[in-house]
């Protein structure tokens, strides 16, 4: 018999503030370019450029709805390597999820539509600016 999973509402949205809970003060999120990792716990690897890093703010995430969280306001940062955004990191200074070693919390998917984090665009040039206009963790209540 194969498996499915489903979760409440309440839980899904439980279980994305738990893990949103692990972003603490510092917390960054990293664009990257070429395919995205299996998870969060695979560094990435030759050919995963880092295209731009963005400070969270002090309060990452507004409570999720639904399994939804939405980010709050990102500032705008420079790009420091040119190249097309096809995902992204947030890793959290937090024990155990040091920013510095290139491991995360989630990984998700960039675009400048229909993805995780929306980008004003996602062909970079190095020096210019990089904006967030929007990033949303979802927490599926069913298996796939």
């Amino acid at each position: 018999m194969a498996y499915k999973t489903t979760v409440s509402t309440s839980a899904a949205s439980a279980g994305v503030n738990a893990v949103l809970a692990l972003l603490t003060s510092g917390s960054v999120l990293k664009v990257y370019s070429s395919n995205q990792p299996a998870s969060p716990d695979v560094l990435p690897g030759a050919g995963h450029d880092l295209l731009a890093t963005l400070q969270l703010s002090t309060t990452p995430f507004a409570p999720a709805v639904a399994g939804v969280a939405a980010a709050n306001p990102i500032a705008a940062s420079t790009v420091l390597l040119g190249g097309t955004a096809a995902w992204f990191r947030l890793s959290s200074t937090a024990a155990g999820y040091p920013s510095s070693s290139g491991y995360g919390i989630l990984d998700g998917s960039a675009s400048t539509a229909g993805s995780n984090l929306v980008l004003n665009s996602v062909a970079l040039s190095s020096g210019a600016a990089i904006s967030v206009t929007a990033l949303t963790v979802t927490l599926p209540q069913t298996t796939p």
